[in-house]
């Protein structure tokens, strides 16, 4: 089944998943390129007009079920077009930091 994408500033009501979600976490940044520099530029201490532009080299196919759970970089992004930046979400400390980053490393 085909999802149709409709985007509306006026939407109301409860939403189920918050960004604690990886799909929520990933689809935001996709779908807003002002909250994706705005995160960057806050996590690096950089005015958002240093960055010049943003690209997202891992998108997800959004419509997909939001439950699904893989071992994948939340998100990858092209900034300025020559700095890699891995961005990922945790939201419980599993101290395996170092083991999960370098096995993102060698996928990538």
């Amino acid at each position: 089944m085909k999802h149709k994408q409709v985007f509306s500033m006026n939407l109301t009501g409860p939403i189920d998943y918050g960004f604690r979600n990886d799909y929520m976490f990933r689809a935001a940044l996709q779908l807003s390129q002002k909250a994706l520099i705005g995160l960057i530029s806050s996590l690096l201490h950089l005015p958002p007009s240093a960055i010049k532009s943003v690209t997202i080299t891992n998108p997800i196919t959004l419509g997909a079920t939001i439950e699904d759970k893989d071992f994948v970089l939340d998100t990858n992004v092209l900034l300025n077009n020559n700095t890699l930046i891995n961005l990922e979400m945790q939201v419980n400390n599993l101290y395996n930091w170092p083991e999960r980053s370098l096995s993102y490393l060698c996928r990538n």
